[in-house]
């Protein structure tokens, strides 16, 4: 097996890039169809912060990075209060629920330890130290 570097958009990744996508897609739906000026203003954060992400991920921006770390964070700290909500006696499904707050903590969690993300977005400090030989 060959040491390839990890490098680019693909792998879990993309499938980030996708959530992310379908993520603010959705809360920008959800805002249209709010009645509560909180949760359209909560929504339209999140819708702002995801689609930010996915543009600067798509253009490889190392800022997207961190704006998918805020996203996430923000989305798992949602889903853990749906969660308390729904065990306090909300009708809300708590199985679907949990799968949304495991989902968003591991793509907060990959975009710390991913070797993809590092190469993608920080070469520099993946590469530092060694020599500059295209010059």
């Amino acid at each position: 097996m060959t040491d390839q570097i990890k490098a680019g958009i693909g792998g879990w990744l993309l499938l980030l890039i996708i959530k992310l996508s379908v993520g603010a897609v959705g809360r920008g739906l959800s805002a249209i169809g709010s009645t509560s000026l909180p949760l359209i203003l909560a929504d339209l954060a999140f819708a702002g912060v995801g689609g930010a992400a996915v543009l600067m991920l798509g253009y490889k921006n190392p800022k997207g990075v961190l704006f998918a770390k805020i996203y996430l964070a923000a989305d798992a700290i949602y889903y853990l209060l749906a969660i308390v909500n729904s065990a306090l006696g909300d009708q809300a499904d708590m199985f679907r629920l949990s799968g949304f707050f495991v989902a968003s903590l591991l793509y907060f969690l990959y975009l710390f330890k991913s070797e993809r993300v590092k190469n993608t977005y920080f070469p520099q400090r993946v590469f530092a130290g060694q020599e500059d030989t295209a010059s």
